[in-house]
Order: C-alpha cells, then structure tokens, then sequence
C-alpha cells in the first residue's frame, strides 16, 4: 500500500511541527483508500487454471 503521503505527514507533525489542514488530510486519506482498492482487486489475479 501507498503509506508515504501518511508517513511524511507524520514525520512532518513530529519533527518539524507542521500541522496539516483538513483538505490535505482528506487527500492522504483517499491517496490511502485507493491503494486499498488497488490492491484488493489484485488479489487473486495472474493465477489462471492449468488444464492437463
């Protein structure tokens, strides 16, 4: 999954004390929710049946 925008904004918050507004939050929040989806209608794909 996509956590970098996730892990930078955290980092950002910790170290450097940046705050992030609710725009940007929403935006990591889908960036992560799509990787999600991404992810999940890959599983179970490229194993095709072997007929002998």
């Amino acid at each position: 999954m996509s956590l970098e925008p996730a892990v930078a904004a955290t980092a950002g918050f910790l170290i450097l004390h940046q705050a992030l507004s609710v725009p940007e939050s929403m935006a990591i929040a889908l960036v992560i929710a799509a990787s999600m989806g991404a992810v999940r209608t890959q599983v179970g794909r490229g194993k095709a049946k072997v007929e002998a």
